[in-house]
């Protein structure tokens, strides 16, 4: 009688199927991660501080390497995930390559090896010109989560360079959230980044919140600087210092962007907030807002004419405070709507500063200028509301 004994051979293979198919799976997925979001190969920039890290940025069929306005190519180190191997120009990239034969003039054909499919072709190199270099370091998983929701906030490690490579300012305990109305609904996000303590950065005055904004309607990145340069040198009070920087979060480079000190800033700068303190005949500071945002605001009021208003000064407004200022507004809006009270208009708002507002907005078409954002003051009830124009310049 012979004993048939069964093959073990199917059974092993399938044992190691189960194993190495979902290894196999799990691997992939994560170089599919690596390679979309650039991290599959990594650069290590020297600077004046030590080493920053930045990663490629794929687009299409091309691998693009964003490199700050200090940074020299033949001084790049890089790092290759284990999962990938790159060739550049048909030689092997490794740790005897010369990146001193690569220039920024050139599209490099490009190879890569993987356990995913992978279809770009080609390497290039590009360096920013006498433009500084912001780092931003989140949390873990806290960029994606502050770019699905304005209401959420992560913690930052922030690093500014000069444009020779020189540390400016360090942060460890800065938040970054998004933000914008409009613009939150374009895919290059606008951020506010408030630091933990004030600082001076790139000469502007000291503060501690500021807005990167990205610009991303505007391809020449000019209008909002133009319009804050404007604004400053026509002589409102209420003009924010700003300054273009290279912005780059986790590494991953984001583009031009334009570092604005955000109004707070600017007020707490321009006011001593004690003449406007509450008490008495004190003066305020109001800012136009969009109505749908009325039950948000702190301290606000509509006008009769549909109109809402913010009183940003003082912090802290009594009953009978708020009454004078609604009634001052009130009867400033009456004599602009009304043409036959003309001759009240000097009266009731300061003529030079309306008329410069209007002017500079109309100039530079900045939608938003009737709605939201602007300002204007008295510092005292003996004085006309002086106007500034819209903090943003432009809506972009």
């Amino acid at each position: 009688m012979k004993i048939k004994i069964a093959n073990p051979c199917p059974r092993f293979l399938t044992v190691w199927a189960l194993i190495l198919i979902p290894v196999y799976i799990v691997l992939a997925l994560y170089a599919s991660r690596l390679y979309t979001g650039g991290d599959f190969l990594r650069w290590t920039v020297p600077d004046r501080e030590g080493d920053t890290e930045i990663s490629t940025w794929v687009n299409g069929d091309t691998c693009y390497v964003f490199l700050p306005s200090y940074a020299r190519i033949e001084d790049l180190s890089f790092q290759i995930n284990p999962l990938f191997r790159v060739s550049v120009n048909g030689v092997s990239l490794n740790a005897a390559a010369n990146l001193g034969n690569f220039s920024t003039d050139v599209s490099y054909p490009l190879k890569i090896q993987s356990i995913i499919p992978v279809s770009v072709r080609f390497l290039q190199f590009f360096i920013s010109e006498n433009i500084p270099a912001l780092y931003l370091q989140t949390e873990p998983g806290g960029l994606e989560q502050i770019q699905k929701s304005k209401e959420k906030k992560t913690t930052v490690t922030g690093t500014l360079f000069d444009t020779d490579g020189t540390g400016v300012y360090t942060g460890t305990r800065d938040t970054l959230k998004c933000r914008g109305q409009g613009s939150w609904t374009l895919p290059k996000k606008s951020y506010s980044l408030n630091l933990e303590n004030d600082a001076s950065l790139l000469g502007m005055p000291e503060g501690s919140m500021w807005a990167l904004i990205a610009n991303y309607l505007d391809p020449t990145n000019l209008r909002n600087k133009l319009a804050y340069e404007l604004v400053g040198k026509s002589g409102f009070v209420l003009s924010p210092s700003c300054e273009y920087v290279s912005l780059y979060t986790n590494g991953a480079y984001q583009g031009l962007y334009l570092l604005v000190q955000k109004p707070e800033d600017v007020v707490n700068r321009v006011f001593d907030t004690r003449t406007l303190s509450s008490g008495g005949e004190a003066g305020f500071l109001c800012k136009n807002d969009l109505p749908y945002r009325f039950n948000t605001l702190r301290h606000p009021f509509m006008t009769d004419n549909g109109r809402a208003v913010k009183i940003t000064l003082p912090e802290t407004v009594l009953e009978k405070e708020k009454e004078r200022i609604v009634r001052q507004v009130q009867d400033m809006e009456d004599a602009i709507l009304n043409s036959a009270e003309s001759d009240l208009w000097p009266v009731c708002l300061d003529l030079d500063s309306w008329c410069g507002k209007y002017l500079l907005e109309e100039l530079l078409g900045n939608i938003d200028a009737d709605f939201a954002s602007s300002y204007f003051y008295c510092l005292n009830t003996d004085e006309s509301p002086i106007f500034s124009a819209d903090w943003r310049g432009t809506t972009i």
